[in-house]
This record gives structure tokens, sequence and C-alpha cells, in this order.
């Protein structure tokens, strides 16, 4: 599964390029406040803090059965503290789309367009790797499965994992155009890639010649035939496109 990475000409970047690496950071620190609907207070109805009561009272653990008796209030505040501490606590997010060929993600990841796009093959099974899902709504949230993953798996336990990456890569549809992808590590820093990962370059319509000079010099433990495309477009219809990159 190809994804891709669009970078400005910055430091920043070179030493992601340096690093092998996607930059991982808080979610706080990304460029939107809403950048994971899931960070919202969920609200939960009178038949939820049912089940979540009912559940906690068939626990086998003694903390899980004393949270029956706390209010409906203090079960909304629990369930949404868990999950937000745990995002916060633990995972560290990168972001990636599945086009290179968008004009807004030029203008605004690649600092209208003088930057540059990474293609980077990834293991479509790795659980650390979770599409963005777009939605004006957020599901809601499965009681059962946070009982059952809490007492029968560690906390480490890709199925617990994948359901929570799963359930905070979720963003408004104002943001669907970027077709967006997060990569997340349990460490902020860089999710490595392989070299041979790396599939292809796109070097952006406004790229300097020392900018792509110092792209490929960075790359060099890659692949020496890797393909390099440079930006171009189109005006009938207006629409950008890449074609094969001569020095």
């Amino acid at each position: 599964m190809v994804l891709y990475k669009y970078f400005p000409p910055t430091t920043n970047s070179f030493k992601s390029l340096i690093n092998a690496g996607i930059w991982c950071d808080n979610y706080t620190n990304m460029n939107d406040p809403f950048e994971s609907l899931a960070i919202v207070q969920r609200i939960f109805d009178q038949n939820q803090i049912k089940e979540f009561k009912e559940k906690a009272l068939k626990s086998k653990k003694e903390n899980f059965r004393q949270l029956a008796a706390l209010s409906d209030q203090a079960i909304i505040d629990f369930m949404n503290r868990f999950r937000r501490e745990f995002i916060e606590q633990s995972y560290f997010f990168g972001s990636l789309s599945e086009t290179y060929d968008n004009v807004l993600l030029w203008s605004h990841y690649a600092a209208s367009h003088t930057g540059f796009v990474l293609a980077i093959d990834f293991d479509a099974n790795n659980y650390h790797v979770q599409k963005v899902t777009y939605s004006d709504s957020l599901p809601e949230f499965d009681i059962d499965w946070y009982f059952k993953f809490e007492e029968s798996f560690e906390s480490s336990s890709p199925n617990k994992v994948g359901y929570l990456l799963q359930d905070f890569a979720i963003k408004s549809k104002n943001w669907a155009y970027e077709r967006e992808w997060r990569v997340a590590t349990k460490k902020k820093g860089y999710f490595r890639f392989r070299p041979d990962q790396v599939k292809a370059i796109y070097y952006g319509l406004n790229c300097i010649s020392d900018i792509e000079n110092i792209v490929v010099m960075l790359l060099s433990y890659t692949d020496d035939n890797l393909p390099l495309f440079k930006m171009s477009l189109s005006t009938h219809p207006l629409y950008m496109f890449a074609k094969e990159y001569e020095a």
C-alpha cells in the first residue's frame, strides 16, 4: 500500500530523510484543534450507562466492580478520560495521504509547491497505520469491547490498540479532500521506514534545483534507480500531473 508524505523544503524535512522516518507528534500539536474528533467529549445515553454498570458488576476485577457504584456523570467522565489519557500518554502521530497530486495538499503541506513528496510503501496489515474516517458524528463507543479487552488482554495487544487508534482516526468531513492516513508510534519521534519502502520522489511545481539535489543526496540510501518526477500543471482542464524528472 503506497502512501504519500508531503514535505516543505525545511531543515526538519531534511532531518526526516536523514533519519528515514515520518515525524510523529502529540495530536495536540497538529494543525487543527479537531485533528481527532474522538477527543471531543462523547455523550453516553442512559442505555449505555446501564450497560456499563451491568458489565462492571460482572467484572472479575474489584476496581471495575467499584465503578458500578459511580454516578452517571462520573461514569461518563471516566470513559472520556480513559480514551483521552490513553492517546495523550501512549501514542504520537504522523500524517500521509493516498494521493500525490492534490493541489491543496501541495499548497498547505509542501510550502506552496516548493517542497516534495515521498511515495512510501506500507504494510496494510500494520495496525499502527490507520486510514482516517471522515464523519460529522462519532460512532458509539463499544463498551463491551472495553471490558472484554481490559480483562482479557494486555493493554498493548494489537486488537485493543488497533481499535483505539481507529477511534482516534476520525475527522470532520471538511477534511475529506486530504484522503489521510496516519502512522502512530509509542514515543515522540520517527516512524521509521526501510530504504526499499521508498518508491518515488515527486518534486513540487515550484521546487528549485538546489532542493531537488539535496533531496536526492539525502536519500542516497535508496534504490539508485528510484523514479523521480516533477509535478506539472494542465490548464485544460485544470489538474496536476507528474512527468518524468529531467535534471
